[in-house]
């Protein structure tokens, strides 16, 4: 592994049998890939400590290891390892979390991939169970633990509509922060969304007419009314933070890519972009 890559991790190892949620990415680092998985529950073969929170776990590969037993491969969801590994030096770590928050590691070897943990499979049990929240004004909302997001669905207009929520799993309190917001959004989703018409025409009707001129057999122009009454709402997305996305069907004048709406409901409308 790069010099680069272990200097953001403590040189003390420590062996940890690890609870695996999953492989969830890799980023290209200095012509290796940075893998990344992500835990539910770690316990600490020295002091038998069991901690039940989201982590970590890092490691380089290279290019041709990437598909295989080194890469994606190398650990599956819901199973249980014993790791040898490093952890994240503080400086090192996002702005205003500390390390026991971010809670990242540095994998330096696997010593068993098939480990027999009865306080660890109790938590991938509890894990695998549903949490489901019914709203008068949201309807029913299940957790999507591994993304930290509720899923759900409202019908707008007579069509339906997917509604996430993003939130901190583990702190109930980011739950009512999101909701505020995405009802109040809902509630007044009539005046919303006129707006976010409005505001896309303004901002992309004349790339719409750009892209129109590429596609064959297509001379006429798009007007900012003409654009503002095709698109329509598919899926809304609320931050705990306050700030929410809006996508809309672009109705083919972006051969097919949404519309991406921003803001937050203090500032207003932020901005309007072509996505996906």
């Amino acid at each position: 592994m790069s010099n680069n890559f272990l200097e953001k991790y403590d040189r003390n190892e420590q062996e940890i049998i690890v609870l695996i949620e999953n492989i969830s990415g890799a980023s290209y680092f200095q012509e290796k890939w940075e893998m990344l998985a992500t835990t539910i529950g770690m316990l600490f073969v020295k002091d038998d400590i069991l901690q039940l929170k989201k982590g970590r776990l890092n490691w380089l590969i290279s290019d041709d290891e990437r598909n295989g037993e080194l890469g994606w491969k190398r650990f599956k969801k819901g199973q249980i390892y014993r790791i040898k590994a490093r952890r994240m030096l503080e400086k090192y770590t996002p702005k205003n979390l500390t390390v026991s928050d971010f809670n990242a590691w540095c994998v330096v070897d696997v010593l068993d991939n098939n480990v027999i943990c009865p306080r660890l499979e109790k938590v991938w049990e509890d894990y695998n169970k549903p949490i489901i929240i019914n709203d008068d004004v949201l309807g029913e909302l299940t957790l999507n633990k591994e993304y930290d997001v509720f899923e759900g669905y409202i019908n707008w207009k007579g069509k339906v509509i997917s509604l996430m929520l993003e939130v901190d799993a583990e702190d109930n309190s980011t739950w009512n922060q999101t909701s505020k917001p995405a009802k109040e959004m809902i509630i007044h989703l009539e005046q919303w969304d006129k707006k976010m018409r409005e505001f896309s025409a303004k901002k992309l009707t004349i790339l719409a007419n750009q892209w129109a001129v590429d596609e064959k057999d297509n001379t006429s122009s798009i007007t900012e009314k003409d654009f503002a009454e095709r698109i329509s709402i598919s899926e809304l997305v609320f931050s705990f933070e306050g700030a929410f996305t809006v996508l809309y069907d672009d109705d083919d004048m972006f051969w097919g890519h949404a519309i991406e709406v921003c803001g937050t409901l203090g500032k207003g409308i932020e901005s309007s972009n072509i996505t996906g």
